[in-house]
């Protein structure tokens, strides 16, 4: 996910985590703990984006009051600043974020009814606007939908924002765009399959990305999608066929470090986009159960995924650099329930986010890792 930001020469990783949240930095390889508010036993860090390296955001879902969350982070600590609310019988998520500058950007996510009803999904925007945040308003998307990614181009205040949603017991992909007010952009069906998105990119205005899968595809047929913009449409985007061996394979994040050259992972699969197509990049011993929840690629040179190894139960860090695709683990593993999201405004300056435990609880908890000047 591509979010606009100005870097400074402190590198700090920040990494905060889901169900109770985590914060981490290194200076000289020590690790630092920093305080994040106490706001329940049991709440949610989804995606995390910043502007610069003095101003930040995270957001996610109190769990036991059904809220929505918005943490910002200021002048060393992070504090809650909005929490759309919830209700006895309707739960607010949530679940990505982008920024046009330090002070403005959007996040999306959905409200979800928790008893059965033929409208259980309503997609959810929040608008940040000179430092505040309010409920954003959405055209009808139609029963039971869900916006799952947000992007803003660089320098841009349009907006773009993907999902699914159900029509007559039929899944489709969503696309949304804000060029003042949300509107619903047509899209034709790929292959009149149903289908979803997941995550989307905008490299530039005219440029965008998105990426999710196909919804039980005939038998040899490809189930990851990836959907381009250009010219002012939208169109399918062939892509190389998933490992044999990975069940369910789909793409979960997207990320390009220019115009020409990104890439897009999910269960078991690595893409990357040059010279025009698609193809594999897979890290070195991939495993089918490898899950990548997140990608932030700030420099064709370099890129950062996280996500969860489902057979091990472990986190996964993915490195890339010019030598290609590494896994990186921490001393902080056996904590971690899984990374959510990734975001690097320059290699050597980034955050994460995902989920902890400890004990029978998911208590909130923060640490700084600052490694290098």
């Amino acid at each position: 996910m591509t979010r606009s930001g100005i870097g400074r020469s402190l590198f700090f990783l920040i990494l905060t985590l889901t169900v109770g949240a985590v914060v981490w930095a290194q200076e000289a390889g020590k690790w630092n703990e920093m305080q994040l508010p106490a706001l329940a036993k049991v709440w949610s860090l989804k995606a995390v984006a910043f502007a610069d390296p003095s101003v930040g955001w995270a957001v996610g879902s109190i769990n036991d009051s059904n809220y929505g969350l918005v943490l910002k982070y200021e002048d060393g600590s992070w504090k809650k600043v909005f929490t759309p609310a919830g209700t006895k019988l309707w739960v607010t998520h949530l679940v990505d974020i982008a920024l046009s500058g330090p002070q403005d950007g959007w996040a999306v996510g959905d409200k979800y009814f928790i008893w059965s009803d033929p409208d259980r999904f309503k997609g959810f925007v929040a608008k940040l606007q000179n430092g505040r945040w309010s409920q954003g308003v959405l055209p009808g998307g139609g029963r039971n939908f869900k916006l799952e990614g947000v992007s803003i181009p660089p320098k841009n205040n349009v907006a773009w924002a993907v999902g699914g949603v159900i029509h007559e017991k039929t899944r489709h992909g969503l696309i949304l765009q804000n060029t003042g007010s949300w509107r619903v952009v047509n899209v034709p069906d790929p292959e009149g399959s149903e289908w979803e998105l997941k995550d989307v990119d905008c490299p530039t205005v005219e440029r965008c990305w998105a990426v999710g899968r196909i919804i039980n595809p005939p038998k040899g047929k490809n189930p990851l999608l990836v959907m381009s913009y250009n010219n002012g449409e939208w169109k399918r985007e062939q892509t190389p066929m998933p490992p044999a061996e990975v069940i369910g394979s789909r793409l979960q994040c997207v990320s390009f470090a220019g115009p020409d050259i990104g890439w897009a992972g999910g269960k078991g699969i690595m893409l990357i986009y040059r010279g025009g197509k698609w193809e594999k990049d897979t890290p070195n011993n991939v495993q089918a159960g490898w899950q990548i929840n997140g990608i932030s690629c700030p420099r064709p040179d370099y890129c950062y995924a996280v996500g969860l190894d489902m057979d091990t139960r472990t986190p996964l860090w993915l490195e890339r650099t010019s030598q290609g695709w590494r896994k990186v683990k921490t001393s902080f593993d056996a904590k971690i329930n899984a990374l959510e999201d990734v975001f690097f405004l320059k290699p050597g300056l980034g955050w994460a986010v995902g989920g902890l435990q400890v004990g029978q609880d998911y208590p909130a908890g923060a640490f700084q890792y600052v490694f290098g000047k």
